[in-house]
């Protein structure tokens, strides 16, 4: 909802961008893991969601370091619902409150739980192959840059290489460099 209202309004910003999805991201892990520690979800739940949300993050790092976004799906969306849904049902599921409603009722939540947890866990499945199937071509072709020569590759750095020259003469600026993991190639291109 806060997503919708944000673009309805213009009212988004970058920062919103970075961390709505985190704050959902930290909301579902914190609440997992106090789940396992209580007992009250297996582990193995937890590591599915959890493995899913940092496979997803690598891959929208390597698409947005190639400038692209991935829209979130509705698979992603639903899946978040019936995660969110899931975890307070397990919240609740051994309160005093529910066990004063009676044994059916407790027996029936239980599997109610069970129901929307297991609805999540195949969402956060398929919603992470819907994602990688959508950013298949990040994985498949090499970026442009990489498919550069050689050859192509000297000589953008020795144009490169003059231009900061001549824009350092211009100025009558001096240059210095300080290097390590280039192993001298700044230096040795500018002389």
């Amino acid at each position: 909802i806060d997503g919708y209202l944000a673009r309805s309004r213009n009212e988004v910003t970058d920062f919103g961008k970075f961390a709505d999805p985190l704050a959902d991201k930290i909301l579902v892990a914190a609440a997992l893991v106090a789940l396992v520690e209580l007992d009250s979800l297996p582990a193995w739940v937890a590591l599915v969601i959890l493995a899913r949300e940092f496979i997803i993050s690598g891959v929208r790092m390597i698409a947005a370091a190639r400038g692209e976004v991935i829209a979130a799906s509705y698979w992603g969306k639903f899946k978040t619902a019936f995660q969110m849904t899931g975890i307070v049902l397990f919240t609740i599921q051994g309160s005093n409150l529910v066990a004063s409603f009676g044994p059916d009722f407790e027996q029936c939540l239980f599997v109610f739980s069970w129901v929307v947890m297991g609805i999540a866990v195949l969402l956060t499945v398929w919603s992470l192959i819907d994602y990688l199937y959508k950013a298949r071509h990040l994985f498949l072709k090499r970026p442009e840059s990489d498919e550069l020569s050689v050859t192509q590759l000297q000589n953008t750095c020795i144009a490169l290489a003059e231009e900061v020259i001549g824009r350092a003469c211009a100025s009558n600026t001096t240059l210095g460099t300080a290097e390590s993991l280039t192993g001298g190639l700044i230096s040795g291109t500018l002389t």
